[in-house]
Formats: structure tokens, sequence, C-alpha cells
């Protein structure tokens, strides 16, 4: 009667033992999720700072553009109908940009347009 127990003792154990590496190649692959999570995140911060730093300084650019062209004094700052026109200009009178273009039309930049980016605190 004791060995029956013994076996059966033996049987649980090792069945145990084989949850018990069920359950750590579980955590195991789960950590290497989260892992790549991590650096996706991290990613995409780097990104959205890259991304911010860039739409600034566009804001920037359209500022001193509309200043230098007698635009809007102090930038997008002011009322509803306050804007910068983007569209190109220098064509010599044949309706190209600048750079060789058509212009698009022209587009109004409000400061509630840039409210919206913020950046990530990941």
């Amino acid at each position: 009667m004791l060995c029956c127990y013994g076996y059966r003792l033996m049987h649980v154990e090792d069945e145990l033992r084989g949850e018990q590496e069920e359950m750590s190649r579980a955590v195991a692959a789960k950590q290497r999720v989260i892992e790549a999570q991590e650096r996706r995140i991290a990613s995409l911060d780097r990104a959205n700072t890259r991304l911010t730093l860039a739409l600034n300084q566009l804001h920037d650019h359209y500022n001193a553009t509309a200043a230098a062209s007698g635009g809007v004094a102090g930038g997008v700052a002011g009322g509803a109908g306050a804007g910068v026109n983007v569209a190109g200009g220098g064509g010599g009178g044949t309706g190209l940009g600048r750079n060789g273009l058509v212009p698009s039309p022209a587009m109004k930049l409000a400061s509630a347009d840039f409210g919206t980016f913020k950046t990530s605190s990941c």
C-alpha cells in the first residue's frame, strides 16, 4: 500500500514540474512581448519628439514668412481670421512657386492647430 502512495506522489510531482515548466515558458514569452512593446514605445517616443520638433520649426518658419511678407503681426496668435498663407510666390508671373511647383491653395494655421501636439512622457 505504501508503494502506491509513493508512485502517486511521484506522479503528482511530475505533473507539477510539467506545469511549472509550462508556466515558466509562458512567463518568458510574455516577457519577450513586454520587451518588444517597450522598444516600440521608445521608438514611437523618439519619432514623436522628431515630429514635434519639425512641427515647431514649421510653425516658426511660417511665422517668420508671415512677418517678412507683412502678414499677421505676432504670428498665428491673432483672431479667428489670423493665419499664414503658405502658397508659394515669386514664380515670375508663370504661376509657379519658388520651387518651380504650382503652389497649393492658401492654408490658414491657427494656434489651436498646434495645441493638440504634445510630447510623450514615456
